[in-house]
């Protein structure tokens, strides 16, 4: 691989996190616009939790239906564990 292959690499690398992070910051945009802060009560909205919250949205439960689903599921995952 040629240096100016690595460069151009490196450039459409930066480019795409660039993309990425504006469509992340859309999407939030667009949950605090329905009502839904999910960044006030989460460190990683885009994590294996606030990606099932977003889906459960996108299908239509409740955010209490969802939650409720969570926490059944992680305490499910913890009894095999053993803490729980």
């Amino acid at each position: 691989m040629e240096i100016g292959d690595i460069r151009e690499t490196v450039r459409t690398r930066g480019h795409f996190v660039e993309i990425s992070a504006r469509c992340k910051s859309r999407v939030l945009e667009l949950l605090e616009i329905s009502g839904y802060r999910l960044s006030n009560v989460m460190s990683g909205v885009f994590g294996v939790t606030g990606v099932t919250i977003l889906s459960g949205l996108l299908a239509g439960r409740t955010p209490e239906g969802i939650v409720l689903a969570i926490t059944k599921t992680e305490g499910e995952s913890s009894r095999f564990r053993g803490k729980g």
